[in-house]
């Protein structure tokens, strides 16, 4: 899998269990920064590879996720899961809110999720759906060209840009 461009949290977690996973020179020195390191310059991908082979990388799996701790259902605020990805280096899209997901098993062996949900303060979101939209349109009397640029606009301030086309 050699992919160009970014590391995904999927890339680095293969090549931190495979370190014969195939990544990019430009990739091997995200994870090197990602791990307090400077990027090497000016070298093969073998140079790399042996310079990762001395470093102790971080574990890309969070200990809040393993079922057998007891902190597994503490919860994980929206301010530290930013922190988290900051530290990382993944920032693409503004995080708004944080889902928990708790699988509970009753006594008749049914499964059953427990959702919960952890807001990031700011602003409320705009309204979404046709009958809002139309609503509002009305109200401000904006051409419908003008209202959907502005209506994008408010979308990007508020991070939906990142998982919708627009």
């Amino acid at each position: 899998m050699k992919e160009k461009g970014k590391l995904t949290m999927e890339g680095y977690a293969d090549f931190y269990n495979d370190p014969d996973f195939d990544l990019t020179i430009k990739q091997l020195n995200q994870i090197l920064l990602l791990n307090g390191y400077m990027k090497i310059h000016k070298r093969t991908k073998k140079d790399v590879l042996d310079a990762l082979a001395m470093v102790e990388m971080v574990c890309p799996l969070r200990s809040t996720i393993r079922d057998s701790n007891s902190i597994a259902r503490a919860p994980i605020s929206v301010d530290q899961v930013t922190r988290d990805i900051d530290d990382l280096g993944w920032r693409e899209c503004p995080i708004r809110s944080v889902e928990s997901i708790f699988p509970v098993i009753k006594d008749d062996g049914e499964v059953v999720l427990t959702i919960k949900a952890a807001g990031g303060g700011g602003d409320e979101t705009p309204p979404v759906g046709a009958s809002a939209t139309r609503r509002k349109r009305k109200a401000e009397k904006l051409p419908r060209r003008r209202y959907l640029k502005k209506m994008r606009a408010i979308a990007d301030v508020h991070g939906r840009s990142c998982f919708q086309s627009s």
